[in-house]
């Protein structure tokens, strides 16, 4: 094999791995192209995957409760467990801690809570009061009933006993047109 041979089989081996090396890259586009591939932007699609929207549609946010066995009236500072019964009312599968945040850390899960209002006031849910978290993900027109713990306001008077559900991190069901449990409580000393 002469040289001229040898320099054919060179060029003709290094335009074979070009070729191959295009393909396996996104495709041969031939050398003729002026097409020059957009960046991968692989921090950007990491982050999309691992960190998608987490937000419920609007149309999520439907609940019914159920019937809640609550003491109409409640010694001030006192703490009792109630049983709080509701049903996913929407078409959409709420997300439990799991499911909603491999870590589990309640991030965008749906949770039952509970504030205090006074009787006659209009506010809206505040504090940071203990939540209960779904067991499992519930899906549209199944119901649960969850245990919360509740400590009594420590200043006797009449009250509203609120519970509402909130989709952590993002919004209250109450602030997405959906109706939260009012249980009128008296508080005595």
């Amino acid at each position: 094999m002469g040289s001229r041979e040898t320099g054919l089989t060179t060029i003709l081996i290094v335009l074979i791995g070009v070729g191959i090396l295009s393909l396996a890259s996104g495709g041969y586009r031939g050398p003729w192209t002026d097409v020059v591939p957009a960046p991968r932007e692989f921090g950007a699609a990491r982050e999309t995957a691992q960190n998608p929207t987490r937000s419920l549609p609007n149309d999520a946010f439907a609940v019914q409760w159920g019937f809640s066995p609550i003491p109409k009236t409640w010694k001030a500072g006192s703490i009792q467990t109630i049983s709080v019964t509701f049903r996913n009312a929407s078409d959409v599968i709420w997300p439990d801690p799991r499911s909603a945040d491999p870590s589990a850390s309640g991030a965008y899960a749906v949770r039952v809570t509970f504030h205090w209002v006074e009787r006659g006031a209009n506010s809206g849910p505040e504090g940071h009061n203990p939540r209960a978290d779904l067991l499992e993900p519930l899906p549209p027109g199944a119901s649960t009933t969850l245990p919360i713990a509740v400590r009594a306001p420590t200043t006797p008077g009449a009250y509203d006993l609120e519970f509402d559900l909130v989709q952590e991190l993002i919004a209250w069901f109450r602030d997405k047109g959906a109706q939260s449990l009012k249980i009128p409580v008296k508080v005595a000393e």
